[in-house]
């Protein structure tokens, strides 16, 4: 199964919600998985960068089963990271407490900032 990577501004993606994970930690952060089947995608393809230690990523195709991880962290002020407060805001907006299977989850990149600014590490 592929994972969802979004690093250029503009990178989309949408699906339907196949299973969303529990929390689990890492070596670095906090995270959950969300599985979906992608219903669109519009993600930049990455080419490998040796000399950065950049990998190649070819983004999942509209079909394709793929997991996003959303970072669980808590930044800095002590909130979750935008990413996770964002997906947990979501479906309270259309009356629900939070997201289900079946569910459709969209998200863009808007714009990019360094790799965990104010995250802190528990």
């Amino acid at each position: 199964m592929k994972t969802i990577k979004l690093k250029t501004p503009g990178d989309t993606f949408k699906g339907k919600v196949l299973n969303v994970g529990h929390t689990f930690e890492t070596e670095r952060y906090e995270k959950y998985a969300i599985e979906l089947e992608l219903t669109y995608v519009a993600i930049t393809p990455i080419t490998a960068q040796p000399a950065h230690d950049i990998e190649a990523y070819n983004p999942p195709k509209v079909g394709e089963t793929a997991v996003f991880f959303v970072n669980a962290a808590k930044v800095a002020d002590g909130k979750p990271h935008h990413v996770g407060e964002e997906i947990s805001k979501a479906p309270r907006r259309v009356g629900k407490n939070g997201l289900d299977v079946g569910d459709t989850l969209a998200s863009k990149l808007v714009e990019s900032t360094p790799a965990d600014v104010n995250v802190t590490f528990q």
